[in-house]
């Protein structure tokens, strides 16, 4: 169920604000004053990180401010996930397993940052994960497991207006083997979002569009060129679009497994190479599957993609100390930007700024 009312009393207007391969391993000179966020119409970024506590623990949220300040916005024992900040900058959206351990009690929060307070968004014993807001700050879209009590459950995308009214379920699935998630709004009457509804998969995702309003969603990304079943395991995640709704960024495993066995302890140190290098992919709203072109051509990985107004990118690269055998064993992480066609990519910022945060960064927002 929405908490409408609750949200309601937290809420104030919101007002919103020929691609080619590019080298994500070129950075800016470190010493200078000067940094491309300085020129970008984003005030504040959000981020998770397990800097506060155990690295085994759930990650903890964060605001980065351009003039470099960094604040805790929560600090509690239950886990925070997918962080997305308002259009304004006032509140931020975000999933938290309201039982530690148990995956399916995952709800929606929205934090006013002002008063450093979170209230509920859904209360419907149904896991509910990664909202991202509408270009104009009234609606936020998610995914969802209305049947999360059956063994197999599926995932659909859900938007519900925080002015009035319900969530809204866009798509419909039922099938246990299609997973719908990462959704993004793309403009305001589109949809994005990662799906399993054709390679019928768990794991191996290809990104999809619909409509605001519901309808038969289309499929963007062809990571495969397969027809379901076959074995290789590339997989695309989190699209995000660009301000006009035309560019869609996302990144994908370039993996001959499930990127999922990284997880296994047993596993990661021997199979790491069998699931990266990552690397971030652009294709537009109207591009036929499978033409779609690679952005940036990282040694680990490169990641979460976000668009700003000026048509720049910002994404999240990972990368290892040199001489380092085993990467899992250190790596390290830092805000990036490029061009829009994947060219001239440079440190956001001074890395000095978040050092402390450097290898437990893993997730961000703008």
């Amino acid at each position: 169920m929405l908490r409408t009312a609750t949200i309601l009393t937290l809420l104030i207007p919101l007002v919103a604000c020929a691609p080619g391969k590019g080298d994500a391993g070129t950075d800016t000179d470190t010493d200078t004053d000067e940094w491309p966020w300085d020129d970008i119409a984003k005030e504040a970024i959000v981020f998770l990180s397990r800097h506060e506590g155990p690295i085994d623990s759930g990650p903890e949220l964060y605001m980065l401010e351009k003039n470099g300040e960094i604040a805790m916005l929560i600090n509690d024992s239950t886990a925070h996930y997918n962080p997305s900040i308002s259009p304004d900058g006032t509140l931020v959206a975000f999933h938290r397993f309201t039982a530690p351990q148990v995956w399916t009690s995952a709800e929606l929060f929205a934090l006013d940052v002002a008063s450093m307070t979170d209230v509920p968004l859904t209360d419907n014993n149904f896991p509910s994960f990664a909202p991202k807001w509408s270009p104009d700050g009234q609606r936020l879209v998610f995914s969802s497991m209305s049947n999360a009590g059956e063994p197999s459950p599926s995932g659909n995308i859900f938007v519900i207006d925080l002015v009035g009214g319900g969530p809204v379920q866009l798509t419909t699935d039922d099938d246990p083997d299609i997973q719908n998630n990462d959704p993004s709004w793309c403009g305001a009457d589109r949809i994005v979002f990662k799906s399993t509804r054709e390679s019928l998969t768990v794991d191996r995702d290809e990104i999809f569009a619909v409509a605001a309003s519901g309808g038969e969603p289309f499929r963007l990304s062809l990571p495969n060129g397969a027809s379901p079943g076959e074995t290789d395991w590339r997989s695309d995640h989190d699209p995000r679009c660009s301000p006009d709704g035309s560019s869609v960024y996302f990144y994908r495993f370039e993996a001959t497994r499930p990127w999922t066995d990284i997880a296994d302890p047993e596993l990661a140190a021997q199979i790491w190479d069998e699931i990266y290098p990552v690397d971030i992919w652009y294709t537009t709203i109207t591009a036929a599957p499978g033409s779609e072109t690679r952005l940036t051509d990282c040694e680990f990985s490169c990641n979460y993609p976000i668009p700003a107004a000026d048509g720049s990118v910002g994404f999240l690269r990972q990368s290892f100390p040199s001489g380092e055998s085993d990467p899992l064993s250190g790596v390290v992480s830092e805000l990036m930007v490029m061009d829009p066609t994947g060219g001239n990519a440079r440190l956001l910022m001074s890395p000095d700024l978040y050092t402390e945060h450097a290898f437990t960064l893993e997730y961000w927002d703008w």
